[in-house]
């Protein structure tokens, strides 16, 4: 009998799958896996599947994936197999949950366990209270890349997210946009990475943008905290202030606008601090000496905090390549690279850099809008399928030009009927490259 075999991850083993044919024994069925980097990834398979792949699986330091994984809504599409959150499957063992604007972000945390990660949908999330983690080591980013979720609130005396239950560096907030609010991160005896993100706008008046401490406001604690590769701009008060007793790093970001950059209650406490850029605050640092390859000047940033093309940051964070850009080139500091690849080599990089930078879909009064922005000039295939898979439309083909493009789209389905509310991806295909967004479609 031929073993079924599908929606599985196997890297770095000598094969990945292998069948023994002796006569007597039915080849496999096989599809929806991802076999990659193994010394032969198919032995006496002349069928993978035609909607097998093998490529990068992006694998977090726990064996999850990160957002931007090609195994991300390409497994089995049948209903049966979808993923917990409702989504289409995940290939591999441990799916990314998927959070969109109405869903409730923490109630989420509350359901998950360690090493698992959430994924925000572009858009911006307001909260009524903090965030909490509750000691779980949970990836916390932004779905997409390119479109950040911004995490915001209306209440100036609230903090966005606290972490108070000894959460390590496993725990992760990545990718975010971080907006308003007293403190953006207080973290109590506690360790998280916190990287790539946009922290703005902070209001707090007498301590700091991101907290480290005790249990107590402004006490001694233990919160060696990595902050790796942020920009903190116009705080009310300080970027960063440490009360911790163990060295956090603090390491290629961007502190801009503050009344302080970087601050630690004691000159005596330990503290890794190299490769940032703090600059045009009141006290750029306070109680910490300069880290040696630190640069205190303008980072030259656009309007959305963005590095241009002659900024001093480009190429001047750790020059270590685990911090290396998506592009390949030294890192830069700062929430968000810049690009140094020409279009054609961005077209031709990994299958997660889709000139597609930004989707949209929104009700108007003959069906819906589809915005969408292109980083380089491309052929463009669009399809719309539904949240088990099947093809609602094939909703366009064209060559288009670099740039934002609005297309109205009717709301019906390839046989010509209105298409009910619901969630629907909206799959571009560039070339080979496939890039997938899920809207909610209500009219």
């Amino acid at each position: 009998i031929a073993p079924t075999i599908k929606n599985n991850i196997i890297t770095d083993c000598s094969y990945g799958i292998h069948f023994q044919n002796t006569g007597n024994t039915i080849a496999p069925n096989l599809d929806f896996n991802d076999v990659w980097n193994c010394g032969q990834n198919y032995i006496n398979i002349s069928d993978s599947g035609e909607n097998s792949i093998s490529e990068n699986p992006m694998f977090t330091d726990h064996l999850a994936v990160y957002c931007g994984s090609p195994c991300i809504d390409r497994g089995n599409p049948i209903y049966f197999f979808n993923d917990p959150d409702g989504t289409r499957n995940d290939i591999g063992a441990t799916p990314v949950f998927q959070v969109l604007g109405y869903d409730d972000i923490q109630t989420t945390i509350n359901d998950l366990h360690d090493y698992n990660v959430i994924a925000l949908h572009s858009g911006t999330y307001s909260l009524s209270e903090p965030l909490d983690f509750q000691g779980k080591d949970i990836i916390l980013m932004s779905h997409d890349y390119f479109s950040r979720a911004t995490i915001t609130t209306y209440n100036d005396t609230l903090d966005l997210f606290v972490f108070d239950e000894s959460e390590t560096e496993s725990a992760e907030l990545r990718n975010l946009i971080l907006e308003g609010g007293r403190i953006a991160v207080w973290c109590k005896n506690s360790s998280p990475t916190i990287r790539g993100n946009l922290i703005i706008s902070q209001n707090v008046q007498n301590w700091a943008a991101i907290a480290l401490s005790g249990m107590n406001w402004a006490s001694s604690g233990n919160s060696p905290a990595r902050i790796i590769n942020n920009t903190i701009a116009n705080s009310a008060n300080g970027g960063i202030s440490s009360f911790s007793t163990s060295a956090p790093e603090i390491r290629n970001n961007i502190i801009i606008n503050c009344t302080y950059g970087i601050h630690k209650q004691s000159p005596f406490l330990p503290l890794v601090n190299d490769y940032n850029d703090v600059w045009s605050c009141t006290n750029n640092y306070i109680n910490c000496l300069v880290g040696s390859n630190s640069i205190s000047c303008d980072p030259d940033l656009n309007e959305d905090f963005l590095l241009n093309a002659n900024s001093p940051c480009i190429d001047s964070g750790d020059p270590d390549t685990v911090y290396n850009d998506p592009d390949g080139s030294r890192n830069d500091m700062g929430w968000f690279p810049y690009c140094q690849l020409s279009y054609d080599q961005y077209a031709c990089s990994e299958s997660d850099h889709s000139p597609v930078l930004w989707f949209n879909c929104s009700s108007v009064s003959e069906g819906f809008s589809i915005s969408f922005h292109l980083s380089y000039p491309s052929d463009v295939k669009i399809d719309i399928y539904s949240v088990d898979g099947r093809l609602v439309i094939n909703f366009m083909e064209d060559y288009l030009n670099q740039g934002t493009h609005v297309i109205n789209w009717n709301g019906k389905n390839i046989s010509d009927q209105i298409v009910s509310n619901g969630v629907y991806f909206f799959t571009f295909r560039t070339g080979e490259i496939i890039k997938s967004f899920k809207s909610v479609v209500i009219r």
